[in-house]
């Protein structure tokens, strides 16, 4: 109770939950069969977290979505505790909204955002995605007005999106991770 919980995943195991705490501005887990709940990663005080958590396919690292000062990050936790890793930072206006990890767990997806020009709160969400070791962010030749939730299928061969406009739609791309994989 008084606990506003966001974003969460099942580790590998399923014996457990991986959240998102957005008032105390952490990252747990529950241990189901024991009921035990702990902190994985308590933000810092200039920063609070976004909507976006996910959990590497092999469940040792967590990417979340971070707000910090002038801007929005990607920071990659180790789920055993530790340090959090800045992956990729834009600065104001831009803004970006984790989405998924691939998944060989080698990269993490992400949306950037432009605005419209001449458009009333609307925005352009271009699909990218990073290695998960850092570097330089690649476009994935992907984007749309009010480009919603993006998930790789199981074989990493498709993506499935929505676009949250009055033709809301669940629409799937074949070979867009196949050529982001040969870019490597």
């Amino acid at each position: 109770q008084g606990r506003t919980i966001g974003d969460v995943e099942w580790p590998p195991d399923g014996r457990g939950a991986v959240y998102i705490e957005f008032q105390t501005r952490l990252i747990g887990h529950l241990d189901i069969p024991s009921g035990r709940d702990s902190v994985i990663y308590r933000l810092p005080p200039d920063q609070t977290l976004g909507r976006g958590l996910a959990l590497s396919p092999d469940g040792r690292s967590i990417a979340a979505s971070v707000f910090e000062r002038g801007g929005s990050a990607i920071h990659i936790i180790p789920v055993t505790g530790g340090a959090a890793r800045p992956l990729i930072r834009l600065k104001a206006p831009d803004s970006l909204l984790l989405q998924e990890w691939t998944r060989d767990g080698r990269a993490v997806m992400f949306v950037r955002s432009r605005e419209i020009p001449g458009a009333i709160a609307a925005q352009e969400w271009h699909l990218w995605s990073i290695d998960a070791a850092g570097g330089e962010a690649r476009y994935l030749n992907l984007s749309m007005p009010d480009l919603g939730t993006v998930r790789p299928s199981p074989d990493g061969r498709r993506l499935a999106f929505t676009s949250r406009n009055s033709r809301n739609r669940i629409r799937v791309l074949d070979n867009v991770l196949t050529a982001l994989r040969e870019s490597r």
